[in-house]
């Protein structure tokens, strides 16, 4: 075994550690932007204009229950913030399927709609995950609405005694030029709202 003299043994410790810290701050680097009624919501900068954004809130009510509000597509515009409509337009299986949503955007920015390919799977240990991916070129774009370019999003319900942990994360575009200042101003409230909305209904029920 050959032995290493000990600066070079530091030097490629050191090496390894900075690998690594670089390594999770690019996987890892969300910035807390605000906490509220139990609620967090953290953003991030990536190669986009547009900040990602994820949410997470703590529901006390089995997964299967918040699941179930979440599964509803088409009652989406009656609980998600500017959301004035949602629906399924071709269904490939109970897991697999495709989403039309029209987003009201506010004067004079024309309204957006999106193509979502959506992907539901579901884990023996309980765990629930909805992964949303744009298409916009799956329908033809409609006269009078921005089609939004692309899309990564997910939720992910995990049960915890008897409770939920959400997590909805989102990877948002505009479409359509609107300055970057204001399509950033709403990527806190979109999962703030999301998650308080969602957290009533499924208490609620």
């Amino acid at each position: 075994m050959k032995i290493l003299p000990f600066f070079q043994k530091t030097a490629l410790l050191c090496s390894v550690l900075v690998f690594f810290s670089f390594t999770n701050l690019g996987q890892n680097d969300w910035q807390l932007a605000k906490e509220q009624s139990g609620i967090k919501v953290f953003t991030r900068s990536g190669k986009a204009e547009m900040k990602e954004y994820r949410g997470e809130a703590v529901i006390e009510a089995p997964v299967e229950e918040v699941f179930a509000v979440l599964n509803k597509f088409d009652e989406y515009s009656t609980w998600m913030p500017s959301c004035l409509e949602n629906k399924i337009i071709k269904r490939v299986s109970d897991a697999e399927f495709y989403q039309y949503n029209v987003t009201d955007a506010p004067w004079p920015v024309s309204d957006r709609d999106s193509v979502m390919k959506t992907k539901i799977t579901k884990q023996a240990s309980g765990v629930i995950t909805i992964e949303l991916t744009a298409v916009p070129d799956y329908i033809p774009e409609k006269k009078g609405r921005i089609r939004v370019p692309t899309f990564k999003g997910l939720w992910k319900l995990t049960p915890k005694n008897g409770k939920t942990e959400v997590i909805y994360e989102g990877k948002p575009s505009t479409g359509g030029n609107i300055p970057t200042w204001l399509a950033n101003s709403s990527v806190v409230d979109i999962p703030l709202n999301t998650l308080t909305n969602l957290k009533s209904l499924v208490i609620g029920k």
